[in-house]
């Protein structure tokens, strides 16, 4: 696939306006892009191959942005932009872990595409506290995010790198998603995660599938995750000492957290499926089950299984 000339998506995106829609061309564009303004929507042209090796922020001046149809690629650091921990809207911190895609403004969906970072974290929704952009019903949907995350020199995790990380969010929909293969948690729901539902989502091959939690100040609540398919955590056994399904509470323990009619398989590991006892949240209707994918090797998570399928 062709590279583009550089800049070219950051000015498409520049050009747009209120209610207008950007159609990328099929090629490969080495840049990350910046949304400024909202109400707008930026995705493939019909038919075409795009592939965005770069990250995308939108900030939290740009509600109702609709990104569709894309693949986003964060892996290489030639392309991730490190003044944007100098402007408003980005802590420092996110030199090191150089989000694909950081959601600050409200309203914000995201269709059809696929993600991925060895970078880091894929996915973030709002910044902790809502001092940098707190997401107001952001919409992830049927898409696929994996591959996300790094090792230390030493070979550990670090405890950072999430498909999927809800940090400050309200009223999130996390619906029909594969996420799999991330080095920490498939979804985080922390610490300020409000009001989200999570469903009918397959999580494979993460090191947690997912949490709930909290820290000294903030505790995630009022958080819905049912009918999803959540197997084979990588952390969750004997050695690693962590649940598929846990939490993580600094502080203030969240109410209102809901894990209901979900299937989940640990193989020769069920005791670390589920936290035992639930911290935080109430499980229900769990069911213990093989998903039976229709070829994992192949990274085909269709699930066969008559009792364990996505709604």
């Amino acid at each position: 696939m062709a590279g583009l000339r550089p800049g070219a998506a950051q000015r498409l995106v520049d050009r747009l306006g209120r209610g207008t829609i950007g159609c990328l061309l099929s090629g490969r564009y080495h840049e990350s892009l910046v949304i400024r303004r909202g109400a707008l929507t930026l995705r493939a042209a019909p038919g075409a191959r795009v592939e965005l090796l770069g990250s995308i922020w939108v900030r939290r001046t740009a509600a109702g942005v609709s990104v569709s149809d894309l693949s986003i690629d964060a892996s290489s650091a030639s392309t991730y932009r490190p003044e944007w921990a100098d402007e408003e809207g980005l802590p420092a911190s996110f030199r090191e872990t150089r989000p694909a895609l950081i959601v600050n403004g409200d309203g914000f969906r995201l269709e059809r595409s696929e993600v991925t970072n060895r970078g880091g974290i894929c996915v973030l929704l709002g910044s902790a506290g809502g001092a940098f952009g707190t997401a107001r019903d952001p919409v992830l949907e049927e898409n696929r995010i994996h591959g996300c995350g790094r090792l230390r020199p030493d070979g550990r995790r670090t405890n950072h790198d999430h498909g999927v990380y809800v940090e400050s969010a309200r009223h999130a929909r996390i619906v029909r998603n594969l996420v799999y293969d991330n080095r920490d948690r498939g979804i985080q729901l922390y610490p300020d995660a409000q009001g989200s539902l999570v469903d009918g989502n397959t999580l494979a091959r993460n090191g947690e599938g997912i949490v709930f939690g909290g820290n000294d100040e903030l505790a995630s609540s009022a958080n819905v995750v049912s009918g999803n398919v959540i197997a084979d955590s990588q952390l969750a056994d004997d050695a690693g000492r962590r649940y598929s399904v846990d939490s993580s509470w600094g502080g203030a323990i969240g109410v209102s957290n809901l894990f209901d009619g979900n299937c989940v398989w640990q193989p020769s590991r069920e005791s670390w499926a589920v936290q035992r006892p639930p911290i935080g949240f109430e499980e229900r209707g769990t069911r213990f089950l093989d998903p039976d994918f229709a070829d994992e090797r192949a990274g085909d998570l269709t699930v066969r299984a008559a009792g364990c399928s996505r709604r």
